[in-house]
């Protein structure tokens, strides 16, 4: 039926926008990971670089 039709597009929607979802934040986990990464470097180059030569 018709009804049946709509619950089974509306399911696979809502599926597919919690997957890119999921995707979108598994992106920003990834660069917000690789900023910190970063930062904890340059924060440890500076603690090796006391006189502040860097």
């Amino acid at each position: 039926s018709c009804i049946e039709a709509a619950r089974i597009i509306q399911n696979a929607f809502r599926r597919y926008k919690g997957r890119r979802l999921k995707e979108q934040q598994d992106m920003a986990a990834a660069v917000i990971q690789r900023c910190y990464t970063e930062v904890q470097a340059v924060r440890s180059l500076q603690e090796d670089d006391p006189g502040g030569h860097l």
